[in-house]
């Protein structure tokens, strides 16, 4: 069954009425103000994109006179030149009139042109052509009867009065190559380009609108165009006022912002369209960055760009931000209210849950053996202070019984939450065993008081470097400490661990020596013994009284090792299933083929010495590695049945390291 905190009902059952009423209240006052606003805005962003669309329109039919006048203007006075005075008088007129036509221009098909240019674009005329001083416009023109790289020009002041003319040679514009040009032809018809790069430098990108026109044979007799540079329509668009941020925006087939040049937000303009292609509707809202926009998308007459849109794009708020403000000032409102009674409910839930929650989060720790800690729980509620007074007395009892048994495993008991039963389990594991040589003496020696607080001293520094390596104390006896790796918890590395871990001890026995020296008191000289194996671990006893352990050919022969180091003098002494998990890690040496005490066979034994990474007090100390190389060497030697050669070798090492044990072992052997 699913529980429900106190707090959560609490809380819950308070919230209820408060939440509703004001739910209902914010929803009805939220949806009024939404319809009214959408209905008002979707009414004025079509108004204002009609009225954009249709002076656009009107630009468009204007400029679509120029082909079609030039072209009727050619065919009654044929001829290019400027000695046909009435068509060059009426080009310079046309881009007079229209000062955002940049070039009026007229081709034939045996590439014969004439073009009037509105040199005003171009800033200084010298990075089009060199020019006479006072020239406003130019006439470029080029008849079949002149050389194909032939072009005259025509210089003319602001009041068209002819202040110089020229023919230059080396020209290789050619207007049958043109887009306007041929484009045109192919529609047949008065025809929009898109957007392309012009011939002349300065005004780098435009749209043309031309048109060809044909003699009374059918045969084709010149196409006259209209070049506007695209800053025209951008300077349009971006002029437009719509609402306070909004923006107009022509985009192609695919969403494609075109105009205005560098048109900023063209990912908004790009998501608009595809609301738009989705939806098949011209109208619109969507939402896009977290805001809710109004949209218009208008499609130009086929004699335009057909793939082209007109786009109108605005954020709702533009059009009514106080209606808005009101909307949004009467949720607050609400919200407020509602969030100050949610306050005080909630804190009138907390001051009554609180300390059953504390005491309820107190129990949960002591369930994982976490007794330290927890404040005392004021509270004027005498059955909250009867509960907290049995939890401090549960805690206390719980210290006591975490000090008899390993922590790891009353964690496992306490989570368990089921009686424990007698049984085991193999598994692999590494069992570590500590001895203190000639502790009864010590013990006769000194004082029980002085003896016992040197053994709790000694079991402190080194329980606390197995534990801070994953192990877990299983057992002291006497003046050893019995360890594990791997149980009641997995230690994948636990070889390594252990290891590294009786490293450490040594190395804090030391300095626990050095102290003990100081003061008059005895050194502990201890031995450690380590293996690695498959052991049955669980636990073992009667059904009224059990221990959590571990029992097996691993853990005797640990014992065993520990027990070793007498004869050579070492401190620390591994058997050969723990050198192979250890791998290169570790520096050891072979002590040789022994026999321990409870088994048929021999077994190979190794002196841990050092680690070659981690802590500096755990490296090899100088002399060390090669002492290692040099003992494995003569012992394998020894182990080949070479005796003379082992001596002789053992010999060496004894001259170099006279003070190593193991050494004089074997030199007593051969």
């Amino acid at each position: 069954m699913r529980k429900i905190k106190l707090r959560t009902l609490l809380l819950g059952v308070n919230l209820f009425a408060i939440v509703a009423t004001s739910a209902a209240i914010i929803s009805s006052t939220y949806t009024k103000y939404n319809k009214s606003i959408a209905d008002f805005s979707k009414q004025t962003i079509v108004r204002v994109g009609q009225q954009i669309v249709e002076r656009i329109c009107c630009l468009e039919r204007e400029f679509e006179q120029l082909p079609k006048m030039g072209g009727v203007f050619y065919l009654k006075e044929s001829g290019i030149g400027i000695e046909n005075t009435a068509l060059s008088t009426f080009f310079l007129d046309a881009v007079q009139y229209f000062p955002d036509l940049f070039t009026y221009y007229l081709g034939t098909p045996d590439g014969g042109y004439l073009i009037a240019i509105n040199m005003t674009f171009f800033g200084s005329s010298k990075e089009l052509i060199e020019t006479p001083p006072g020239t406003s416009y130019l006439i470029l023109f080029r008849n079949g009867s002149m050389p194909k790289d032939a072009q005259m020009q025509a210089f003319y002041d602001a009041d068209f009065e002819l202040i110089g003319m020229k023919e230059v040679r080396g020209q290789t514009y050619d207007p049958r190559e043109r887009p306007w040009y041929f484009d045109s032809i192919h529609a047949n018809r008065l025809y929009w380009s898109e957007i392309h790069p012009f011939h002349f430098p300065r005004v780098e990108n435009g749209i043309s609108v031309s048109m060809p026109f044909y003699d009374k044979e059918g045969n084709l007799s010149a196409v006259v165009g209209a070049a506007l540079s695209v800053d025209l329509f951008s300077k349009f668009l971006t002029e437009q006022t719509i609402g306070k941020s909004g923006q107009a925006f022509i985009v192609d087939g695919k969403g494609k912002a075109l105009l205005p040049r560098d048109a900023p937000h063209s990912d908004l303009a790009k998501a608009a369209f595809d609301f738009y292609k989705r939806h098949n509707e011209p109208q619109f809202s969507f939402k896009f960055s977290h805001e809710t926009y109004l949209a218009f998308f208008h499609t130009f007459p086929p004699t335009f760009q057909p793939e082209w849109k007109l786009a109108i794009i605005a954020p709702r708020s533009d059009f009514f931000s106080e209606l808005m403000a009101a909307q949004r000032d009467a949720i607050l409102i609400s919200v407020a209210i509602l969030a100050a009674a949610s306050l005080f409910v909630t804190w009138l839930s907390i001051r009554i849950s609180r300390p059953i929650v504390s005491i309820s989060e107190e129990i949960d720790q002591m369930t994982h053996l976490n007794l330290e800690g927890g404040e005392m729980i004021a509270t004027k509620i005498s059955e909250i202070d009867q509960i907290e007074s049995s939890v401090s007395s549960l805690k206390s009892s719980l210290r006591s019984f975490g000090r008899y048994v390993p922590k790891e495993i009353a964690n496992q008991l306490m989570l368990k939450g089921n009686d424990i039963e007698l049984g085991g389990e193999k598994k692999t594991i590494t069992i570590f065993f500590t001895d203190i040589a000639n502790f009864t003496s010590i013990a006769e020696t000194f004082p029980i008081d002085t003896v016992t607080h040197l053994l709790a001293e000694h079991f402190d520094a080194l329980s606390k470097i197995i534990l801070a390596q994953g192990g877990a104390i299983d057992k002291f006896i006497g003046d050893s400490i019995m360890s594990i790796w791997g149980a009641p918890n997995e230690v994948p590395d636990h070889a390594a661990r252990a290891c590294t871990a009786a490293l450490l001890c040594q190395k804090a026995l030391s300095e626990l020596n050095e102290k003990q020296k100081q003061t008059g008191l005895p050194e502990f000289a201890t031995r450690m013994g380590i293996n690695s194996g498959v052991a049955i671990v669980g636990n073992f006893g009667t059904p009224e009284r059990m221990n959590y352990s571990v029992i097996g050919d691993a853990v005797n022969t640990a014992s065993r090792l520990q027990v070793l180091n007498k004869n050579y003098e070492t401190k620390i002494i591994i058997g050969e299933e723990t050198k192979r998990d250890i791998g290169p890690q570790f520096l050891v040496r072979p002590l040789g083929l022994v026999e321990v005490r409870g088994k048929k066979n021999k077994i190979r034994v190794f002196e841990l010495v050092a680690k070659f990474q981690g802590e500096s007090s755990i490296l090899p100390k100088p002399g060390q590695e090669e002492l290692c190389k040099l003992f494995a060497e003569a012992y394998e030697v020894h182990e080949q049945g070479n005796l003379a050669e082992a001596k002789r070798l053992f010999t060496s090492i004894a001259a170099r390291f006279p003070e190593d044990v193991p050494t004089q072992v074997y030199l007593k052997k051969n």
